[in-house]
């Protein structure tokens, strides 16, 4: 990898003149290479800086040689050409969940724990854009029920891109009791009198995310909330 590293002259140039700066322009433009891959979960690598000029870096660079054993690097363009690409960055907490991408998250997550921190970075965000300070370590999300956690993968994949900004945007809106008039109870009967399902004293939800997918819910007599499933239009079930 060649030993100069020029991003947009308005932001920053590292030279090999230092050290230093030759081993952190290697760094950046590999976090720039990284994020070409497009497959993280974290929605790609970011740079932590003691002062970030903006949110983008814009990187241009001659690569001599990478050694790698992945198969998932894009292929890079050969000297005399430049590699080009971005790297986020960010000088506070707030940055660095402007950094991360709740969608991506959302489609890699394994366990519970990759969903629920999907669903606090989109509320933590939402929160922000609305003007908000709110405090991370105070945020509460849902819990995660096993049907939600099996059923979001067969959604996403159907959906493609589109369905994770969705299906966080109406987790969201309930933690947050926004949009109510997209929130019916589901009931034990097809009669308008059959009586609401229940869970003991908690009530099942179903909030529309869109024309074709709904998102159902338990609202716990505490208050909280656990998710159940994301549904197609014509499925009424809700787990227990």
């Amino acid at each position: 990898m060649s030993e100069h590293l020029e991003t947009n002259p308005d932001i920053i140039r590292l030279t090999t003149h230092d050290g230093l700066q030759s081993c952190l322009a290697r760094r950046v433009t590999l976090i720039a290479v990284l994020r070409k891959r497009r497959a993280q979960p974290l929605g790609g690598h970011s740079l932590i800086l003691r002062e970030a000029p903006k949110q983008v870096i814009q990187v241009r660079n001659h690569i001599y040689e990478l050694e790698h054993s992945r198969d998932d690097i894009p292929v890079l363009p050969r000297p005399p050409e430049f590699y080009e690409g971005d790297v986020l960055v960010s000088d506070d907490f707030r940055g660095l969940i402007d950094c991360l991408d709740e969608a991506a998250i959302l489609v890699g997550a394994s366990d519970d724990l990759g969903i629920e921190l999907a669903i606090q970075i989109a509320l933590f965000k939402s929160m922000i854009a609305q003007g908000d300070s709110p405090d991370w370590d105070d945020l509460i999300v849902p819990a995660v029920g096993i049907k939600f956690r099996e059923s979001r993968p067969r959604v996403c994949a159907d959906q493609g891109d589109s369905a994770p900004p969705r299906i966080l945007r109406s987790i969201v809106e309930t933690i947050k009791r926004d949009n109510l008039l997209a929130v019916h109870a589901p009931r034990t009967g097809s009669g308008g009198n059959a009586p609401q399902r229940t869970r003991g004293s908690d009530k099942a939800r179903r909030r529309d995310i869109d024309r074709e997918f709904h998102l159902h819910y338990w609202e716990r007599a505490d208050g909280t909330v656990e998710l159940a499933s994301v549904v197609y239009h014509n499925d009424f079930s809700i787990s227990v």
